[in-house]
Formats: structure tokens, sequence, C-alpha cells
């Protein structure tokens, strides 16, 4: 692990760096997606760059506060890390408050949106490798790294990355468009659930020896699962 770099002469904190370096990409990805689905200028009332700063920000935020949370302690928002489903979490009430709740507005902007969040996720959690956060558990297996205090440990933040790479290019060229935040509701919160398995970290409070992300994983894929039936039983009821 190497939680600090030197760059010119300045330490700076690895985490923090791949962070910065995730939210650059992720910009970039969106720009260039919105440019291929946004051909007919939906959101040209609406300040986009805005929108994102709110994500963002208040993303970065209610992770903090949802780690908190689970640890039952707010006298320092942030002194436990953060989570990934607390931000998303608040992406998903603000951007359909932001969008005055229409689903078809919330929806498009969240399909342009998956891609980047895929792409920046997957490097944010080299940073997590780095830092020595949300590590694995004790192991021997050829998924395993040595840590500097001589553990060896699964490289989970290197299979998660991995994961959501291949996320990123399944729902960038082989997901419809439409589909993509159904894939990607599906795809990460089955794949966190399992991984949650190998982590070896302190996760908070449990429910059932579960950890509050195998439970948000829980209610985000049955949720969508059962939308997508819904969706699809109504698709079949007008065309019969």
């Amino acid at each position: 692990m190497q939680p600090y770099i030197n760059l010119l002469g300045i330490s700076l904190p690895f985490y923090n760096l791949m962070v910065g370096l995730s939210l650059i990409i992720g910009i970039l990805v969106f720009e260039k997606t919105e440019k291929t689905f946004n051909k007919d200028n939906q959101f040209i009332k609406i300040n986009k760059e805005i929108i994102l700063a709110i994500n963002i920000i208040g993303g970065f935020f209610f992770a903090a506060f949802f780690e908190n949370l689970y640890h039952n302690s707010f006298n320092k928002i942030g002194e436990f890390g953060i989570t990934f489903f607390g931000g998303i979490i608040f992406s998903i009430i603000i951007n359909f408050i932001i969008f005055r709740f229409s689903i078809s507005n919330f929806l498009f902007f969240t399909n342009l949106l998956i891609p980047s969040i895929l792409i920046a996720h997957s490097i944010g959690r080299i940073g997590c490798l780095m830092a020595g956060c949300c590590y694995g558990e004790k192991s021997n297996s050829m998924f395993s790294i040595i840590y500097p205090n001589g553990e060896s440990r699964i490289a989970i933040q290197l299979i998660e990355s991995f994961i959501l790479l291949i996320g990123f290019y399944i729902v960038s060229s082989k997901v419809k468009f439409k589909d993509r935040y159904i894939f990607y509701f599906l795809y990460y919160s089955f794949f966190r659930f399992l991984l949650e398995f190998y982590r070896n970290d302190d996760r908070g409070f449990t429910f059932f020896k579960m950890s509050p992300s195998q439970i948000i994983s829980i209610v985000l894929f049955t949720f969508t699962l059962l939308y997508t039936l819904s969706l699809k039983k109504l698709y079949h009821q007008s065309n019969t």
C-alpha cells in the first residue's frame, strides 16, 4: 500500500488523488455521453454543471453521513470514511426533485450518468487499495495481496474495480441507452452483495449478519427487478 505519493517534492494522499482523477474522468465521460445521446438538447434549460456539482458535493456529504449513521456516531461527519451507497441514494432523491418529479427526464439523465458512475467508482476503488481501506478477508488465495504488515488479504478493492470496469464496458457498448439504469442497479447491487462477504473492515451495524451495504443491495436489486417486470407486463398488455 502507498497512502501517500510524492509529486515534485509534495506529499499527497493517494486516495484523494485518485478521487480527484475519478471525478475528472467521470465528468469527461459524461460530456461525451451527453453529446452522443442528448442531440435534442433535452436539458437546454437546465444548467448541467450545477446539477453535476450538486450530485458530487451532496453525494460525498451523504456518503460520509451514511457511514456515520452505520456506526451510530455523529460527532464528526466523515470520521469513519464514506459509503458509496449513501451518495447513490442522495443522487436518486435529489435528481428526482431537480427534474420536478418527471420520471422520463430523471431516467434520461440517470442513463447519461451511469457510465460516469461506473468508471469513476472503478478508479476510486484503486484509491481505496492504496490507502489500505475497504480491505478484504485474510487469505492466501490467488486473489490475495501482501500488505505492508505482512498480512495476506483478498484484494477486494481491485476485484470490485475490475467488476466496475467490466460494467462500464458493457453499459457503454452492449446495453441499450434506455435500459442502462436497469442494468446498472441489478449488476452492481448483485456483485456488491457478494463482495461484502469477503470484506473485513468495520462495516458498522449488522442485521442478520449482513452489512448495511448488503441490505441496501437487496432492496435495490429487488425493487429494480420488480420494476422491470412490471414494465414488461405493461408493455405486453399494451400490445395485446
